[in-house]
């Protein structure tokens, strides 16, 4: 259940999203400064040529490395790569840094003006450029109207307001990107802007008015931008998407939707994680916010803002304390299982319960709860268990990815024994 498809977002999101797995083992590397690109690729390229031209001023930077068996820390990046084995690096590891990546190929970006409503697989409906955007019922019944806008909220720049009551599940939008990227290409720079300058002007503009935290002197940059407002294709991708309207949600520690890519359809998606009223701002999460308020207050800094959702603002030692048990059962609860899966059970329930009780309705997370959990109830030898919590596994996954989606029709087939 650690590889829960949920995406971050942002410069910092491949570092979040490999933050829990270099405590498990894998390690992510960090440059000691705020705006460096990103560098990904595996640790046995470190013996061989590594051609990062774009990083070329950062190599004479410290670098440091965490890792299971230990930290490391080098004056500079060649420094660092000589004295990799130190801490335990395995050949064919994954390393990782911060930021942007490789761009993806370049005929994935192809821009689309805003198009009517259209019927989808399982009714799912189709986001709107400008500003608006289209939903569909979870259901699959197809309905026309907006369902959000975008509006300037006080001290938060813009944001993204219902303009109609959602029920959890509901699609308030599914996007296109603009622009696409890879991870581990040296020359992703140069490709983002290829893409950038063969969009036409309404494109170019869309993007350009997105936040740029790593702007020099107030002048934005296509990398700064795209570094700003990534998404990740799914938990464990190092590759990336920009979409403007999707940029638009802001961040909350308490989100009342989710995103979520959709590989089969090559969209961004947004879905309501639970019940929402009209007027109330549309939010979802750029980090994973399973850990105190003090750490996540730091991974907010990549994107050069001061959470100010009720978690944070109105935060307590209790809130705290419920979130940094669902940070160590989310990282310990596969060890347990190994030597004791009926205490390792016990875990994934109470991780659903501290869910609850924060008020915590990432239902990507729950799914991945209920997959492991049906698992551990085959390993006991009780079917029924198993066949109940991989139907909440399908339930929760038409939430946040939708009907069709390709994770929940796998989900959908093991729970109906193949059948699906």
């Amino acid at each position: 259940w650690l590889d829960s498809q949920f995406v971050f977002r942002g410069s910092s999101a491949l570092h979040a999203c490999c933050s829990a797995r270099a405590r498990l083992g894998t390690m992510v590397l960090l440059p000691e400064c705020r705006a460096a690109p990103a560098v990904s690729f595996r640790a046995a390229d470190m013996a061989g040529e590594v051609r990062r031209s774009y990083v070329d001023q950062l190599l004479a930077r410290p670098w440091s490395v965490r890792s299971r068996t230990g930290s490391h820390r080098a004056a500079s990046w060649q420094a660092f790569c000589g004295g990799a084995a130190a801490c335990g690096v395995a050949a064919g590891g994954r390393v990782a840094c911060r930021g942007a990546c490789r761009p993806h190929d370049a005929g994935a970006a192809r821009w689309r003006l805003p198009e009517p409503q259209r019927r989808r697989r399982g009714g799912r409906g189709s986001g709107c450029g400008g500003g608006l955007g289209r939903c569909a019922r979870g259901g699959g019944d197809e309905e026309e109207g907006l369902c959000f806008r975008v509006e300037p909220q006080a001290g938060r720049g813009l944001g993204v307001i219902a303009s109609r009551a959602l029920r959890a599940g509901d699609l308030a939008i599914s996007e296109r990107p603009l622009l696409t990227y890879r991870g581990g290409d040296a020359e992703w720079v140069v490709e983002l802007q290829r893409q950038y300058v063969a969009l036409p002007s309404q494109g170019q503009q869309a993007i350009m008015a997105l936040q740029d935290s790593f702007a020099v002197s107030g002048e934005k940059s296509v990398p700064g931008i795209v570094r700003t407002n990534c998404f990740m294709r799914g938990m464990g991708s190092s590759d990336g998407v920009l979409c403007p309207t999707a940029s638009r949600f802001n961040h909350s520690c308490v989100p009342n939707c989710e995103q979520s890519w959709d590989e089969d359809l090559g969209e961004m998606q947004v879905y309501a994680s639970t019940d929402i009223s009209v007027g109330e701002e549309l939010t979802i999460f750029y980090i994973d916010i399973r850990a105190a308020a003090a750490e996540r207050a730091v991974r907010f800094r990549d994107f050069g803002f001061k959470c100010g959702c009720p978690a944070c603002s109105a935060g307590s030692a209790a809130s705290d304390g419920r979130r940094e048990r669902l940070q160590e059962l989310v990282l310990r609860t596969g060890a347990v299982a190994r030597e004791e899966p009926a205490r390792a059970l016990e875990m994934v329930s109470e991780a659903m319960a501290l869910y609850d009780v924060e008020g915590i309705h990432v239902n990507s997370f729950r799914k991945g709860a209920c997959q492991f959990a049906a698992v551990l109830s085959l390993r006991l030898g009780n079917e029924a268990q198993a066949r109940q919590w991989s139907s909440k596994a399908v339930a929760y996954s038409e939430l946040c990815h939708g009907a069709a989606h390709a994770e929940t029709r796998r989900l959908r087939a093991l729970t109906d024994g193949g059948t699906g």
